[in-house]
């Protein structure tokens, strides 16, 4: 404590200020937070010489909606068609492979039972 008063008195004395050096704390940061910080430069980076204010709003586009409505109706019927014939083929394609699995189980089984039955002859 005697140290401190007298360095001030001479520091007062002389006219010399003397700063009592205080440790800096560095701050821990967690990682979310590291690539928060990194998020961030990367974007004012990508922003750099743009601006962000909205040009003003143009001018709504009306179309002729009735026109269009008997169009889009064409276009769903054949979209419907297209679906339809499509589903179709799906179901003959699984049905297929209903098939096979059938044909596979069954000869997965039959070979499995001939197996056990050789075994039991061996013993």
């Amino acid at each position: 404590m005697a140290d401190k008063k007298n360095t001030k008195l001479i520091s007062l004395a002389t006219g010399k200020k003397t700063v009592d050096k205080k440790p800096v704390v560095v701050k821990k940061t967690t990682p979310e937070e590291e690539r928060k910080i990194r998020a961030k430069q990367t974007v004012e980076k990508l922003l750099e010489g743009t601006t962000l204010i909205p040009k003003e709003k143009e001018e709504l586009i009306e179309l002729d909606t009735v026109a269009m409505k008997s169009e889009s109706a064409d276009w769903l019927q054949e979209q419907v068609g297209l679906l339809s014939s499509e589903n179709e083929n799906l179901r003959i394609e699984l049905v297929a492979a209903k098939d096979n699995y059938a044909k596979i189980l069954g000869e997965f089984q039959r070979i499995k039972g001939n197996n056990h039955a050789k075994c039991i002859g061996f013993i």
